[in-house]
């Protein structure tokens, strides 16, 4: 199956946050995000946070992944899917999400010349708090702070095994990005519990495992989404801005199969009434070639939809296909 897939790249991140303001701040009556500092600050949606955190949302059950790979079931089920993890776990509470601020920094490049120092200065922020299975380590909780209108993203992790135990990180696309720059115990709340708040302030560490020791500050003050009261904006800006979230869920991308490949995203959404629409297409056959049977290419349409007044009334419709090409023979 033939797809364009979403832009994710630091370097693409402000373009694409215009493109997700663009698409949620069409006749909203709840404030977009600025992606940039032009006529403004970089401030959060001041849309009421809920105060329910154990309220969900019943959502669409997501398909069993379709192995054939053929039309007209797989692309129709591979965007029921991909609306799913692009919606409807957060809806459901798996990923939770906060909005705050955050700042951080740290010198790595103290440590080898390979590496840079890292920083994130004062800023309104989002937050998404997911969960995932570690091979041979049992689970991890993962804290990814998204400020507002800059590329790098702090992350915050933990395992099961010791909850209190936390690492910090700074991801922003250099060589360091992969380096955990200093842990703790005790410093920020259990995420396994999915805390209403999370903060620490004016946290101070040092990480004495290299040969020149690395310190690392941060200051956030966190405060959880109810699910039931997530709005459209807020789950555009989360992915627009969580642009290494694919590697990061590596493992959960795995889990959830052709959901991980991702056809779409919120950002190439557009509104048409009170609804935001997608339409999409892509090549592939109904049966497969073979070296005996040649089977010709369809090209196929299709429009995924989200109900602005109800976020879990999402799905696809109006698929079609034609023959597009002269027949494929198998190798």
């Amino acid at each position: 199956m033939l797809r364009v897939h979403p832009l994710r790249h630091p370097a693409a991140i402000l373009s694409l946050l215009a493109v997700a303001g663009a698409a949620v701040g069409c006749g909203s009556s709840t404030p977009a995000l600025s992606p940039s500092t032009a006529g403004g600050t970089c401030v959060a949606p001041t849309t009421a946070a809920g105060s329910d955190l154990s309220c969900t949302v019943a959502t669409p059950t997501a398909p069993a992944a379709d192995t054939t790979y053929l039309l007209p079931d797989e692309p129709q089920t591979d965007a029921l899917r991909t609306l799913d993890f692009l919606i409807g776990r957060y809806l459901r509470g798996e990923v939770r999400i906060y909005r705050g601020s955050v700042s951080a920094h740290d010198d790595l490049s103290v440590a080898s010349p390979t590496l840079t120092d890292q920083a994130i200065a004062p800023a309104d922020a989002l937050a998404t708090l997911s969960f995932s299975e570690v091979p041979g380590d049992g689970h991890a909780a993962t804290l990814v702070i998204s400020p507002l209108c800059q590329t790098a993203q702090l992350v915050v992790s933990q395992n099961e095994s010791a909850p209190t135990g936390s690492q910090f990180g700074i991801e922003d696309g250099s060589p360091s990005a992969d380096m955990f720059a200093a842990a703790c115990v005790g410093c920020v709340p259990d995420l396994f519990s999915k805390p209403a708040t999370v903060t620490w302030s004016d946290l101070q560490l040092e990480n004495t495992e290299w040969q020149h020791p690395v310190q690392f500050g941060s200051t956030a003050s966190l405060e959880q989404l109810s699910p039931c009261a997530l709005t459209w904006e807020e789950l555009a800006l989360v992915r627009g801005l969580d642009w290494n979230s694919e590697a990061r869920l590596e493992g959960e991308k795995q889990a959830s199969s052709d959901a991980s490949e991702e056809s779409f995203d919120l950002s190439q959404f557009h509104r048409v009434g009170d609804e935001m629409v997608y339409e999409y297409a892509g090549m592939g056959f109904v049966a497969m070639p073979t070296r005996q049977v040649c089977e010709p290419m369809y090209s196929f349409t299709l429009e995924v939809y989200v109900n602005l007044s109800n976020l879990a009334d999402y799905g696809v419709r109006n698929f079609s296909m034609t023959t597009s090409s002269p027949p494929v023979c198998g190798a």
